[in-house]
């Protein structure tokens, strides 16, 4: 398994699982945060619904005409000034000629002081009218408005409630806040399950990695243990190959035998007759057969320690007692005739081939 950088499988998993977690929590986060803050506002809103129905009921018209409380409302915070909550009843009336309504001077409430509240637009009619508008010192208020028309009364009267939105506003905030750190850790523990499940879910490719190590050591000749389903095909294949390539080496070392057997008689008969012979030619050719038996030899050697030592599931072998072997045995020769030359080479190869096929 590659494991630098973006080219590690483990990576590349941690990382799309976990860029897929970041997006799915922030999306989550954003509809949950619109969601609550709807909630909020109609909860306000109803609330201020409610404190404005209130204010409808405890008014009435009295007898110079004009609008006149005959219940306080519950909220305390009326009482107030710039308390952040406020009420306004304002009476528009249609002079003769005037092309537009007049307002009247509007009934406030204590915390309103002196401050005048925007009515509901004209054109929304008995409708509720909902809005976002500034207050004294600076407030930021939800406003509810409606205009209705009261018993004995042959104009309409705009009636206006309205409360602080810094309360709602800090409601929002916590929600917020603790929504962030909440993904934030849930963030971070799925990107740590996901780092283990990762590392858990690679670990039969490891197993595999030292398995392979092992059989390229000569310490084993196929892979073992139990692997998951998924796995299992490729330790199968695996395995397959492994034995494909024994099977290849026996046939080799099984050729490399027969070549050794077939070219001995040759040499020796003809190491024989050239040693049998007193004619000036039989010294050549007994050297010459001496020489390329000793090639011959030394290259299947060759032959057979790399067919040996560079399989898969086999130690390395060096051949270097045959070359200690041969080496003796040109020293004897040398030491001796020509007739004792002959007898000494065909035991010393005899005795490489034996070794090599001891290995």
């Amino acid at each position: 398994m590659i494991n630098n950088g973006s080219r590690s499988l483990a990576f590349r998993l941690i990382a799309g699982a976990a860029l897929w977690c970041v997006s799915g929590l922030a999306v989550g986060g954003l509809v949950l945060s619109s969601l609550f803050l709807e909630y909020v506002e109609r909860s306000f809103d109803d609330r201020l619904t409610v404190l404005l129905e209130s204010l409808v009921t405890g008014s009435e018209i009295a007898a110079e005409g004009r609008v006149d409380m005959t219940a306080a409302l519950s909220e305390a915070r009326f009482e107030q000034p710039y308390s952040g909550w406020y009420w306004q009843i304002s009476q528009r009336r249609t002079d003769a000629g005037a092309p537009e309504p007049v307002l009247l001077e509007p009934l406030r409430s204590r915390s309103l002081w002196d401050w005048t509240l925007p009515g509901p637009d004209p054109k929304a009619g008995a409708d509720l009218r909902t809005a976002n508008v500034p207050g004294p010192d600076g407030q930021s208020l939800r406003l509810v408005a409606r205009e209705i028309i009261l018993d004995g009364a042959d104009f309409p009267l705009d009636f206006v409630v309205a409360g602080d939105r810094s309360e709602m506003v800090a409601d929002i905030r916590r929600f917020n806040s603790t929504l962030a750190w909440s993904l934030g850790l849930l963030g971070g523990g799925l990107v740590l399950a996901m780092f283990f499940q990762v590392r858990f879910g690679l670990k039969p490719l490891r197993r595999i990695q030292v398995a392979l190590a092992d059989i390229r050591s000569g310490r084993d000749d196929q892979l073992t243990g139990p692997f998951p389903s998924e796995i299992q095909p490729l330790a199968a294949e695996v395995n397959a190959l492994l034995e494909h390539n024994t099977a290849v080496v026996e046939r080799a070392r099984t050729h490399v035998g027969n070549l050794a057997h077939a070219l001995k008689t040759p040499l020796s008969v003809l190491l024989n007759e050239s040693a049998a012979s007193t004619e000036p030619l039989a010294d050549t050719v007994s050297q010459q057969t001496i020489l390329m038996q000793r090639h011959v030899d030394h290259y299947l050697v060759r032959a057979r320690t790399a067919a040996s030592g560079e399989s898969w599931g086999s130690a390395p072998r060096s051949p270097r007692c045959s070359k200690i072997s041969g080496a003796r045995c040109c020293a004897f020769m040398r030491a001796g005739t020509s007739r004792s030359r002959s007898s000494v080479k065909t035991i010393c190869c005899f005795a490489v081939n034996v070794r090599t096929w001891r290995r």
